[in-house]
């Protein structure tokens, strides 16, 4: 009997420090032994933490989640070309289940996020919900926030190995649409051949992540794999810490001036339940200074309205190394496809010219341009992804709280 409880004590101990694979204590009925809580993969997690994975203490590395067991999502390490490697959805499903059981990380049974013209990828979900990527953190709270709302709170980077992917577009098979059905869109003839199909795009984080718009493909490309055991337990979002960043509610008109920009970032902030009181300045650069020099980037870092990490430290901003994308507004609304001023093609760097900022915020002249990003990309494009005509009328800014009352 002693014997027994010490093993138990070991393993409960190691479960704190060793990575996911080796960890053997699974929760009790949802209960763990004192001190350790059960986490969303079913273990017992100590310090915290939500996985046994060692943590640097950045923003996200644990309590960003609670609750559980919950599903796995990933993205296949690996792309396939339809008719070839795959020739069906059920192949497609085999591809991932046969890489879940030979992760260290992953468990139970999974579907491919895939449409056909009799099968739509949103209904082979069933009634699964609560969806968490391999590296802990979370994804979607149900099949409708998938598809409805745009509620998505990470990119879908992380693949069976736990591995994150950096690249700038990420295209993924899918032929569904952003109703999560394929609606007539072409799907490699039934994925039988490679005819070209409807692609996804692994760095976005609105309807783009399943239907990016960049038009049919023929080339390889990676999948989604969605696990389907949790249908009862919900995903929680612990709200972290940090000074408040958003995507304006309303379009900035180009030519009133930099000053006016932070204007609008703070009266959109004042009074506003969802934020703290603070000083909000607009995250734009113009010819004088950089985006990034009108913040004090040794503070907080940044979090979403949602109280989703936007940078695991504020320093992070200076390399444009972001966590996820920047398209909650002030009101906690899920904005798809919005476009943003930015006024620089590194949000370190000042404008290199008037060019680049519409005259330094002065113009609003069809002739002049200005550099701009896209807050639905959770990459570097989210600060410079194109050059816009300053007429555009529908463009954004970032606002980011500065400074706390």
């Amino acid at each position: 009997m002693k014997g027994s409880l010490l093993t138990l004590i070991l393993a409960l101990t190691a479960c704190r420090a060793l990575p996911i694979a080796e960890c053997t204590v699974k929760c009790n009925a949802g209960t763990c032994a004192p001190s350790l809580t059960c986490g969303q993969d079913g273990y017992c997690h100590g310090d915290g933490n939500i996985n046994c994975a060692n943590s640097d203490g950045g923003a996200g590395d644990g309590g960003l989640v609670s609750g559980g067991p919950l599903n796995y999502v990933f993205l296949t390490k690996n792309s396939y070309t339809p008719g070839v490697d795959f020739k069906s959805i059920n192949d497609a499903h085999m591809i991932c289940n046969t890489l879940a059981a030979a992760s260290p990380i992953l468990s139970g049974q999974y579907v491919v996020w895939l449409s056909d013209s009799t099968h739509d990828a949103k209904t082979q979900l069933g009634s699964a919900q609560g969806w968490i990527r391999p590296d802990g953190l979370p994804f979607a709270r149900t099949a409708d926030h998938l598809t409805n709302d745009g509620e998505l709170f990470y990119p879908l980077l992380v693949d069976e190995t736990g591995s994150l992917s950096t690249a700038l577009d990420i295209t993924v098979a899918t032929a569904t649409a952003a109703s999560g059905s394929n609606e007539q869109q072409p799907s490699a003839n039934n994925w039988t051949s490679n005819t070209g199909y409807l692609p996804g795009d692994a760095v976005e984080t609105t309807a783009g992540w399943t239907d990016s718009g960049a038009g049919v493909t023929s080339k390889a490309a990676h999948l989604y794999c969605f696990g389907v055991g949790n249908t009862m337990n919900a995903l929680n979002i612990n709200k972290q810490p940090g000074r408040v960043a958003f995507v304006s509610k309303d379009p900035f008109d180009p030519s009133s001036g930099r000053s006016a920009a932070d204007a609008q970032c703070q009266s959109e902030a004042v009074g506003n339940k969802n934020l703290p009181l603070g000083t909000y300045l607009a995250l734009l650069s113009d010819t004088k200074k950089s985006a990034v020099s009108y913040f004090d980037i040794s503070g907080p870092t940044w979090v979403r309205v949602d109280g989703i990490p936007w940078l695991k430290k504020a320093s992070d901003l200076s390399q444009e190394a972001v966590l996820t994308s920047l398209n909650v507004d002030s009101a906690g609304d899920y904005l798809s496809f919005v476009r943003v001023w930015t006024g620089s093609q590194n949000a370190a760097a000042p404008s290199m010219s008037p060019a680049e900022s519409c005259g330094d915020w002065s113009s609003g002249s069809m002739s002049q341009t200005a550099e701009t990003g896209s807050s639905y990309l959770a990459s570097a494009q989210f600060f410079s992804d194109s050059s816009e005509s300053c007429s555009m009328t529908a463009l954004h800014i970032y606002c980011l709280q500065n400074s706390t009352e």
